[in-house]
């Protein structure tokens, strides 16, 4: 994933460029989590990937896709790191608190949450899509955002939140 020019002329972003840009130096990365929702393929695996690479123990989230999740797992223990897949809906706010918990359980205080998880609801027309499938986007992609508030962590506290400059 590189940087580079969206069509529109405004530049994108890499994942790779986010994660430099993390404050690795305000914390001892090999005891941080990072919790990466929707961490079973596309961005969120390759997330989940390279924060592991960083030295990031981390939470593969998933709510389908439990092989590919154990495969991310699997990827990132084996090169050195710690991971565990954790199936959890987010558009469900007692899977999300589960969710925090079993990765701060099982991988230490969460430090960090990659917020990845969505859904299209499929693709067609507007006039095609059922009441059912418009609210199970809504879910995930509006209600799934409030994951940050499951739990007050590092990911909550203010100095979380100021921008970094890139090194």
């Amino acid at each position: 994933m590189n940087s580079g020019l969206h069509p529109s002329g405004r530049q994108t972003i890499s994942c790779y460029i986010v994660l430099s840009n993390l404050r690795l130096h305000d914390m001892q990365v090999s005891h941080n989590t990072l919790i990466v929702t929707g961490a079973s393929r596309g961005i969120g695996a390759a997330i989940a990937t390279l924060a592991g690479e960083r030295g990031f123990s981390i939470a593969v989230n998933f709510s389908t896709g439990e092989s590919e999740a154990r495969a991310i797992v699997e990827k990132i223990i084996s090169a050195g790191g710690s991971a565990c897949a954790i199936h959890a809906d987010v558009s469900r706010e007692e899977d999300i608190v589960r969710l925090f918990e079993t990765a701060e359980r099982n991988l230490g205080p969460i430090k960090a949450l990659v917020n990845n998880a969505a859904i299209t609801g499929g693709f067609s027309r507007v006039d095609s899509v059922s009441a059912k499938t418009l609210t199970r986007v809504m879910a995930v992609n509006v209600a799934g955002r409030s994951c940050a508030r499951a739990k007050p962590c590092a990911v909550c506290q203010p100095s979380a939140a100021e921008p970094v400059a890139p090194s």
